[in-house]
């Protein structure tokens, strides 16, 4: 060793300074590692994905639309009218009962007596 290159003035060589079992990495071709998602993931966006379509498809075009001002004064007098009565048409009075055969085009005594016993009106 020459007076100027003692051990401590010597430049370290980065080329020795390398991670465990990479001693043969200059001739290995390094490749970008490729991350895969767990598949559960996966299943998972899909779900929610076509439960989004789902719902989006069915409020846009198979929900029935909105019941108009007419039709829901029509439904509410029917089911007051079941509820006053129990199904029993004796209980209501003609003009009542003329009132509802008018609203239902002449189903009004079948749509009381319907609406009474799928409510439960008609039990004791």
């Amino acid at each position: 060793m020459s007076a100027g290159n003692t051990p401590d003035t010597q430049a370290p060589e980065q080329s020795k300074l390398r991670e465990p079992g990479t001693e043969n990495a200059e001739n290995v071709e390094t490749k970008p590692k490729k991350q895969d998602l767990p598949i559960g993931v996966v299943l998972g966006v899909l779900v929610a994905v076509f439960a989004v379509i789902g719902y989006i498809g069915y409020t846009v075009v198979l929900a029935p639309p909105p019941l108009k001002a007419d039709e829901r004064e029509r439904l509410e007098y029917i089911n007051a009218l079941a509820k006053k009565s129990g199904g029993d048409l004796s209980k209501l009075t003609k003009e009542e009962l003329d009132k509802a055969d008018a609203l239902t085009r002449g189903f009004g005594k079948v749509s009381i007596r319907d609406v009474a016993e799928a409510k439960g009106y008609n039990k004791p």
